[in-house]
């Protein structure tokens, strides 16, 4: 993190690891490098430009725009990472979910599936979406104490998943190519664990006078390649009736 201080033109700098990255280091395994960065202006306010003009917006954005600290919850650092590329682009990708919002999830009662879509914001078919945008593989975080994603057997995930000390867990999961060529697409599966009655009377609400209880939360899904995210809201009850 960065950010400028306008009183003496000094450029001061920020930089922390995150809770992912120290308990990275403290392995000691030399596991531990630095790849690669991202930059984000998750900070700015575009709407600035709408109603100044690009020069006096531009201005204000640059001496008047406050930067936050560096943040160690690898969940709330960089929302809104920048993409620098060197094609011309006529149409920016999107992710969608294919269909209308996804149903009602109670524990026990079986995994629910859905599509979530990259797509181009174009009616145009045989447009395709440049390579240094397309996605091969979503990131899904999502609450690990009221949720599993992934293929399930019993109530254990099948295959690698990443969680920090919020209980917030990231799940890899492979994109594949769609009806066209401006697609490409994942199907995503959920399902809740076993939920005590203490957390659902602690995290839930009361939906209808026979008492049943409604947990409200949501999973992230996010690109790799183009950083493109989608927020998709879920609702967990204690009864299936």
């Amino acid at each position: 993190m960065g950010w400028l201080d306008n009183s003496t033109n000094n450029i001061i700098l920020d930089a922390v690891l995150t809770d992912f990255g120290r308990e990275a280091l403290a392995r000691n395994n030399n596991s531990f490098k630095i790849a690669k960065f991202s930059l984000g202006d998750d900070e700015v306010n575009y709407g600035i430009i709408t109603k100044y003009g690009r020069t006096i917006g531009r201005e204000k954005i640059e001496k008047n725009t406050p930067i936050f600290e560096a943040l160690t919850n690898s969940n709330l650092a960089l929302k809104y990472r920048l993409v620098s590329i060197p094609n011309p682009l006529v149409y920016l990708p999107k992710l969608v979910l294919l269909g209308s919002a996804i149903d009602t999830i109670v524990p026990g009662a079986g995994p629910i599936s859905f599509i979530v879509q990259q797509k181009l914001s174009s009616q145009d078919s045989t447009l395709q979406i440049d390579p240094q945008l397309a996605e091969t593989t979503f990131e899904v975080q999502y609450p690990s104490l009221f949720l599993l994603v992934g293929q399930v057997d019993g109530q254990q995930i099948v295959g690698s998943v990443l969680q920090d000390s919020f209980r917030t867990a990231t799940k890899s999961v492979a994109v594949s190519p769609g009806s066209n060529a401006g697609i490409k697409q994942a199907t995503i599966t959920l399902s809740a664990p076993a939920i005590s009655d203490t957390t659902f009377n602690t995290y839930g609400r009361t939906i209808d006078a026979s008492g049943k209880l409604q947990i409200s939360t949501s999973i992230k899904i996010t690109g790799v390649m183009s950083g493109l995210s989608l927020t998709v809201p879920v609702n967990i009850n204690n009864k299936s009736t």
